[in-house]
């Protein structure tokens, strides 16, 4: 049923694709602007399938078209004409929101299904890809710990316990998450807590606008709390953290997680599928410990579980925060933005390694992204070899190579995150990291603008403990 789902979507929004074309070139019986649409969509159709931002051209290549033919049309009184473009553009709408909905639809076994969902499994079977020549000679190659296809290394753990009274959840709903997928998320969830053979006592509380994850999870008064439960995505998750922290570290309780955001790359790192099977988790977890990064500057200190974002991934963000109606597919386009504004900056580092020795590191760059989790955004995999609980953060640092070998590295990052090989880019695993530029510039903690350069970071091994 999937499948018949998937490839219905694939096929909705093809022939979306050719009636808006069509539509686009039709003003009137034009047939000749119609063939002339037709032969700018072959083109367009080469770059998508070359380029991972292939796609965001093609729609508004295509939404453009049927403007244009609507509002020639209806200037024209061709109705005939307007009213085949309006019936496209819709069609291309819906196609379009079924196509989001592919992002964020359960499979049977629990997992997300994504349009890199089989690149993706083919990649979790191969070996990691081993440290590059130039890595190896200026950082120090590190050998890979044993560890599962996901973010965390496994170590030997006690087993669960049999739970002799009902967990204590205070649940901390961000509904606007993922355009609604946080409230949808709680709704699953709440029903495997309902019936749960030990149903857990709950306290929820729900995020607004003037009320963050970070001001509940730091000021919440219910007493034996087991664990904080995030419904929500990365931000969400995020906020709940750096609340959490702000508690006495002497009773402070686990995190868990329920994936409700747009990308949930920080689930996904610790295998949680969809949110009946996180709240699952909830309930049998056992408490693991898991880094944190400690990010100071500006005269704050804010703390990061996903990324540290600088350059062009932060101006990414950027853009994607203002393109929400794109769904995922916003961090493509804002990546692809971001790539063709963004100026080289000089920079310069000093990174504390595995080892405790230091290594400097200046030059132009174009962009810098921290990692504790594999991936940011719409899945980038700038820290292919990032790991939860491995007492490191993993950065990958792009020079200044120009705009069309920077989307070529930008293709790398999502397809198969193969970029630490590449001589363009150097790729650090580091404990503590100092980095300036020529002059201040914006960085992000976890998607949020948190202030500007000069920036200090260091990875506080263990920092707090997640149900999984």
């Amino acid at each position: 049923m999937t499948m018949l789902r998937n490839g219905a979507a694939v096929v909705a929004a093809s022939l979306a694709n050719v009636a808006l074309c069509g539509a686009g070139g039709w003003r009137g019986g034009g047939w000749w602007d119609c063939a002339t649409a037709f032969g700018a969509a072959l083109p367009l159709l080469w770059v998508y399938t070359q380029c991972a931002f292939g796609y965001p051209l093609v729609q508004a290549v295509y939404v453009a078209l049927a403007a244009e033919g609507v509002y020639r049309g209806a200037a024209a009184g061709d109705h005939a004409g307007w009213l085949a473009a309006a019936a496209a553009l819709l069609m291309f709408t819906a196609a379009r929101l079924w196509w989001n909905g592919m992002y964020v639809t359960l499979a049977s076994d629990g997992r997300y299904l994504h349009p890199d969902a089989l690149a993706e499994a083919a990649a979790k079977k191969a070996a990691a890809p081993p440290a590059g020549a130039l890595r190896a000679a200026v950082f120090g190659a590190r050998p890979e710990p044993a560890a599962d296809n996901h973010g965390l290394v496994r170590k030997p753990r006690p087993p669960a316990a049999a739970a002799e009274r009902p967990r204590r959840f205070v649940v901390i709903v961000n509904p606007a998450a993922g355009s609604g997928n946080g409230a949808a998320a709680w709704k699953a969830a709440e029903r495997v807590f309902c019936e749960a053979a030990v149903p857990p006592t709950t306290f929820v509380k729900h995020t607004t606008p003037d009320r963050k994850g970070t001001d509940i999870a730091s000021t919440f008064t219910e007493e034996n709390i087991d664990a904080v439960v995030t419904v929500g995505g990365d931000g969400t998750i995020s906020e709940v953290l750096n609340g959490l922290l702000k508690r006495p570290a002497a009773g402070r309780p686990t995190l868990g997680i329920i994936p409700g955001g747009t990308c949930n790359n920080f689930a996904r790192d610790l295998n949680l599928g969809c949110p009946a099977h996180a709240a699952r988790q909830c309930l049998a977890g056992v408490p693991t410990p898991v880094d944190a990064c400690k990010v100071h500057h500006n005269g704050s200190v804010t703390y990061s579980m996903n990324t540290i974002a600088w350059g062009v991934g932060l101006r990414a963000v950027q853009f994607a925060d203002q393109l929400g109606f794109l769904g995922p597919a916003k961090f493509d386009v804002g990546g692809l933005l971001a790539i063709l504004t963004f100026y080289p900056t000089p920079i310069v580092t000093e990174w504390t390694l595995q080892d405790d020795s230091t290594v400097s590191l200046c030059g132009e760059y174009v962009i810098a992204m921290s990692q504790l989790c594999q991936r940011a955004g719409n899945g980038f995999r700038f820290g292919p070899h990032a790991k939860l609980n491995d007492g490191l953060v993993d950065t990958c640092l792009l020079k200044h190579v120009g705009v069309l070998r920077t989307l070529e590295l930008f293709d790398e990052v999502k397809r198969n995150g193969c970029h630490p090989e590449h001589h363009d880019t150097n790729y650090v695993q580091w404990k503590k990291v100092t980095f300036e530029t020529a002059v201040p510039t914006p960085i992000s903690v976890d998607g949020e603008d948190t202030g500007t350069t000069p920036m200090t970071a260091e990875c506080v091994p263990g920092c707090f403990s997640v149900l999984v």
